[in-house]
């Protein structure tokens, strides 16, 4: 990993190992028929070669294909995010979680079931369904940290139970219980009850996490976290009985779930990536299903599994036959491309598993040549756009090709206009380790006058220091900039025409005492700026320096406004 003093000759490898982004949730809320067969998902991705809305949708995958199940008509941005799906006690689509606008808070998201099996039941916040998929809690957040949980019968449209209490991991047994875990005690609630009883004391129960009900018994299985150790416990909710299950793990295991009475299946960090573990017997070792993976669902018979790796395939486990089938490989997604590129500068490609892409640049949409990243990996690609391209620049456009996936992400066009200008930043309000290239950066990329180190709130800027900040697409980079070795730079004028920067006082403004190619780096601006004299102001992330870059002539759309780290003076 790379120290923060990054030093002006690593500015660029440094920016291309901070650009190497974690890879990035596509689908979600994966549910499957009672029997296994056929998988349910929720996705914001469209289909290619469809018109399918821009809006979240729900599709199903049986056999190897993706077909959609459920795309809503409406058009507002309430609907934008289908969060996961539910099926009824047929293994039929049910009902959805999506962002709409509910009664009294416009900004909780809500459940809308849209089924005549569930007699079109709308509900505030989300369902938890019991494995029969008979009962369900309804949770919707409240006032303060509070959280009204309701149960319901699904078939009689009956509300059995209704409690208020703070969030904690929930199930739902096929016999109509709700058993709750929330570190402090295992707790239950019934039918006709409005509080939840407590079962399990605090004293049995401390450090322990996630839940699962073991079908047709009196146990409840929970985790148990100290120490950097996860032990599995059983509880015997009838004899209050506590027994350790399995070997210890040296890892952060946080969720269980119960296939049949003998096997078991755990969710665990380790590092960076999290595993989907199996248990056959409490004498027996865990097994790794899967090293690194995002979700997984369990059908109601408890024999099939199905998960979605980190790199997004699905996969289908008969965990009886201990088979595991691909049932489609990882999918390519393209999650966003820079919406300008200019001659000379850098170009950013971000999606998943999208190394097979290749990035093609044409002239009045005749193919003239494909482009050779210089960067590649499976969540990024980064090209640097050939120097040498002659105006007018709108006749050249970049196409993404080759994306061995049956989804487009829809977020952005799939192919860039060449312009001379449209400056973008890099931004680090998510971090110095996540950059993002944006038009308006809250927090921008900022290194101190000597390189040796980024602008942070240990590491500030005092009145009158100098600074530099990294950009894209200031103005066409010439061909020859690559080629002549340029003079030591002195920082004196802004090399770039109607370039400026602009802060809070306009007594008092930064200076800016550079503007152009980042010397002796390729396809990146460099702009190089002195601290106002005066204090810095305080603001909610401390003191910081408000400075506003960009062109005079479209200081509005071109511009950008980041927020300097500050000191006391």
């Amino acid at each position: 990993m790379f120290s923060l003093r990054v030093g002006k000759e690593h500015i660029l490898k440094y920016l291309l190992y901070l650009f190497a982004l974690p890879a990035f949730a596509q689908f979600s809320g994966l549910t499957t028929t009672p029997d296994g067969s056929r998988l349910y998902f929720a996705s914001t991705l469209r289909q290619r070669n469809t018109a399918q809305p821009l809006h979240g949708k729900v599709f199903t995958l049986d056999d190897r294909e993706i077909k959609p199940s459920l795309i809503l008509d409406h058009q507002l941005s309430s609907y934008a995010n289908i969060t996961a799906p539910y099926l009824d006690s047929t293994g039929n689509l049910a009902g959805h979680s999506a962002s709409n606008i509910c009664r009294n808070n416009f900004l909780t998201p809500c459940t809308s079931v849209e089924a005549s099996t569930w007699r079109n039941l709308r509900f505030q916040g989300t369902l938890t369904l019991s494995p029969n998929r008979r009962y369900a809690l309804n949770s919707a957040s409240g006032r303060h940290s509070e959280y009204t949980f309701t149960l319901l019968n699904l078939e009689t449209n009956q509300r059995l139970a209704t409690a208020t209490k703070s969030p904690a991991s929930h199930l739902v047994t096929n016999e109509g219980v709700v058993w709750r875990n929330r570190g402090e005690g295992i707790e239950r609630l019934t039918t006709g009850a409005t509080t939840f009883e407590t079962v399990i004391s605090i004293e049995q129960a401390r450090f322990t996490t996630g839940i699962a009900h073991i079908p047709n018994t009196s146990r409840i299985l929970t985790w148990s976290n100290q120490d950097s150790i996860s032990q599995l416990l059983q509880f015997d909710m009838v004899t209050k009985l506590r027994t350790s299950i399995g070997p210890p793990l040296p890892l952060a295991c946080t969720s269980i779930a119960a296939a049949t009475n003998q096997t078991w299946i755990a969710t665990c960090q380790s590092g960076i990536h999290t595993q989907l573990l199996r248990l056959d017997s409490p004498q027996s070792n865990w097994r790794i299903i899967a090293p690194k993976f995002r979700e997984f669902t369990l059908s109601a018979s408890g024999r099939i599994l199905w998960y979605l790796t980190s790199d997004n395939a699905f996969h289908k486990v008969d965990l009886i036959e201990e088979t595991d089938e691909t049932r489609l490989p990882p999918i390519g997604s393209i999650e966003s491309t820079q919406s300008i590129a200019s001659p000379g500068s850098l170009y950013f490609i971000q999606g998943e598993g999208i190394e097979s892409a290749t990035l093609q640049m044409s002239t009045l949409g005749v193919p003239r040549r494909q482009l050779t990243p210089i960067s590649k990996s499976p969540t990024q690609l980064i090209y640097l756009i050939p120097p040498d391209i002659l105006p007018p620049y709108f006749f050249h456009t970049l196409e993404i090709q080759n994306l061995l996936s049956p989804f487009f992400e829809f977020r952005q066009p799939l192919s860039t206009v060449i312009q001379p200008v449209g400056p973008l930043f890099f931004d680090i309000s998510q971090g110095a380790s996540n950059p993002r290239p944006t038009q308006f950066a809250a927090r921008p990329l900022a290194v101190h006058q000597d390189f040796s180190s980024l602008v942070t709130r240990e590491n500030p800027v005092g009145p009158g220091g100098i600074v530099h900040l990294y950009a894209l697409n200031l103005g066409p980079v010439p061909a020859t900039f690559f080629i002549i070795p340029l003079p030591r730079l002195s920082v004196e004028t802004a090399t770039i025409p109607d370039f400026t920067c602009i802060g809070n006082n306009p007594n008092d403004p930064p200076v800016l005492l550079y503007a152009g190619p980042a010397p002796g780096i390729i396809g990146l601006h460099q702009i190089t700026l002195r601290m106002p004299q005066g204090p810095p102001s305080n603001s909610n992330v401390g003191l910081v320096y408000n400075v506003a870059c960009g062109f005079a002539s479209a200081f509005n759309t071109s511009g950008l406004i980041p927020a300097l780290e500050g000191a006391n003076p």
